[in-house]
């Protein structure tokens, strides 16, 4: 019995830490909406509130994660999403599980992408997702490594990023390529 209760709480602590594409696209199923229909739709509370010149941003904490959310214009609606990892978690494997289900899944479009390592000997822009793996596998240390992948699925653009270790999505409705 005691060795189903540990499973079950790594079982579920696991889950807890990751995010997974459905859970990312449910978020951006809120742009263009009221903050008060996201905060009802995902039961969350902003701890953070804040207006400047009349554009609201809100900030959601939870134990793993970050959401920041505000107006593009001051129109009471959602007009930009950017979800940040904790950075006392390894988000590596949830940014794989996410870019791999979308790179498998024929609603999402493949759009740009982009790798540096550390030395910047590796700047690689517009690579699939089994090149930037196989770059990323080859990285002894990712811990100072650029890596991004951006897939439109349904009316946003979707950009996964790892930052030297800092994991963060974006939710675009208009996607502007990175200048080489």
């Amino acid at each position: 019995m005691k060795k189903f209760l540990l499973l079950s709480l790594l079982i579920f602590s696991a889950l807890y830490q990751s995010q997974t594409f459905q859970e990312v696209t449910k978020i951006g199923s809120y742009y263009g909406k009221t903050f008060k229909e996201f905060e009802d739709g995902v039961n969350m509370k902003f701890s953070e509130k804040d207006s400047k010149f009349g554009i609201e941003s809100r900030a959601y904490r939870t134990p793993n994660y970050t959401l920041l959310i505000s107006e593009a214009d001051d129109n009471d609606l959602i007009g930009r999403i950017v979800f940040l990892g904790n950075n006392d978690i390894e988000h590596e494997e949830t940014w794989y599980n996410i870019v791999k289900y979308a790179n498998e899944n024929k609603e999402c479009v493949f759009i740009d992408s982009f790798y540096s390592d550390i030395n910047g000997e590796s700047n690689k822009h517009k690579i699939a997702l089994n090149e930037m793996l196989r770059l990323l596998r080859n990285n002894k240390d990712t811990s100072e490594t650029i890596y991004f992948i951006v897939y439109k699925y349904q009316n946003l653009y979707y950009d996964f990023s790892i930052i030297n270790g800092s994991f963060m999505i974006r939710f675009e409705k208009e996607y502007k390529p990175l200048k080489k």
